[in-house]
This record gives structure tokens, sequence and C-alpha cells, in this order.
């Protein structure tokens, strides 16, 4: 699972991909660590607001105490608040690198990354979103967050398209993701530091 990730990158990049963002244009985003109940930069719509990082469904009375971080996308087509969600609610959250397991992950030609999510709004926990989570055919033991190419993300957020349960599997294969790079986590005083690219 993705336990924190990172965001840095000129306004200017963000508004290239995102016109939308309330962004000034010489502005830097410089988010070193954003982890679980911090507000995340999400994209929707042409726009871009914070939300909670943390699931919140709009049907709850209150927040749960451990809100959803990371959706399995196996099935989630298929259950009934979760398929809603990913029909009309469907996010885009942008980072620059992702922690997962002892593993820091950033695209290896250092692009941004897009990562997929859902997102919901609860009369007390206000705007909140999730990560789409796959199965990774590499060294990093868990799941991954979904990272969608650029032509995908334009994709993923058309107001349109609603992913059948077969797109979105093909969507998740391991070989269709954008190349990543993956570099160990560890203390350079006790451990070597390792590195791997893969596609």
């Amino acid at each position: 699972m993705c336990h924190s990730f990172e965001l840095k990158a000129s306004a200017s990049l963000l508004l290239r991909h995102c016109p939308g963002l309330p962004l000034a244009a010489g502005e830097r985003i410089r988010r070193e660590q954003i982890v679980p109940g911090d507000q995340a930069l999400v994209v929707a719509g042409g726009s871009g607001w914070l939300a909670r990082w943390g699931l919140v469904g709009s049907f709850l009375e209150r927040a749960p105490r451990q809100p959803p971080l990371c959706l399995d996308t196996e099935g989630l087509a298929e259950r009934p608040f979760y398929g809603r969600l990913l029909r009309h609610n469907r996010c885009l959250v942008p980072a620059s690198a992702l922690a997962v397991g002892g593993w820091r992950l950033s695209h290896r030609r250092g692009r941004l990354l897009w990562l997929a999510g859902v997102c919901d709004r609860h009369a007390d926990a206000g705007p909140t979103c999730a990560l789409l989570t796959v199965a990774t055919n590499v060294t990093v033991d868990a799941r991954i967050p979904l990272i969608l190419h650029d032509d995908e993300a334009a994709a993923w957020l058309a107001a349109g398209w609603a992913p059948a349960a077969g797109e979105l599997a093909e969507l998740c294969q391991p070989a269709a993701r954008p190349a990543l790079h993956a570099e160990a986590r560890c203390n350079p005083g006790r451990l070597p530091q390792l590195a791997f690219d893969f596609a």
C-alpha cells in the first residue's frame, strides 16, 4: 500500500495539464510528505481543490476512525457505492514520488505521476479522496497506486466516460504502466543504497 507521497512541482507544470487550478504561474509546490489525513491536491472537471486523503462516504452519518486510503481496482465497479464514485466522482492526484513499503517510486524521466482516485464530499468531513491500487510485477512487495499516462489521465476525467470492468482491468495491467524508478528508502549509514528501473 502507498504510505505517503510527495508533490514537488512548478505551478506552470500543473497548469499546463490542468488550466483551471487555483495557482499563480510563478508558484512552486513543495509538499515533502503527504500522509493519511493530510490535504492533497485533487484534480477533476478542469479545476482543482484540496481533499483529505481518506475517503468518507457522503452517506455516512459520521466519519469512520480509519477511512479507506486506497481501494483495490479489482471488483470495484461492481460494488454499489464505489461503482457510483467510479462512474461519477473520478479524480486525479498529482505526485512527484510515492512511498510504498521501503521504496521511493518516481517516474524514470522525472515526470509528474497522475494517480487515479475517487472523491466524495461529506457534510462534516468535507471533500475526501482515496487512491486506486493495482498489483505490480516489480521488486516492490505491495500494491501500488494506479498511475496513468497523460492521455489516459485526460480520458479518466472525461465526463462521458464510465469505465467498464474489462476496460478498467486493461488499464491496470502492469505492462501498460509508466516506467518507474524504485529507490530503496534506507538509512545510508547502515545499508547501501539500492535503485532499480522498471517498466
